[in-house]
């Protein structure tokens, strides 16, 4: 699931534990997870 869907609201608690940019692109997932995807998340909870 693309993080993008969840909509958190006020005082809502969310964790990410997105795959480490060192470990590869797709060693924890299947679809791949890269500099570009770590870029949106970080856009998308800040």
């Amino acid at each position: 699931m693309d993080f993008s869907f969840i909509e958190p609201q006020q005082n809502d608690f969310v964790y990410f534990d997105p795959p480490y940019h060192q470990s590869g692109e797709r060693f924890y997932t299947r679809v791949p997870f890269d500099k570009k995807e770590q870029i949106r998340l970080r856009d998308f909870v800040l």
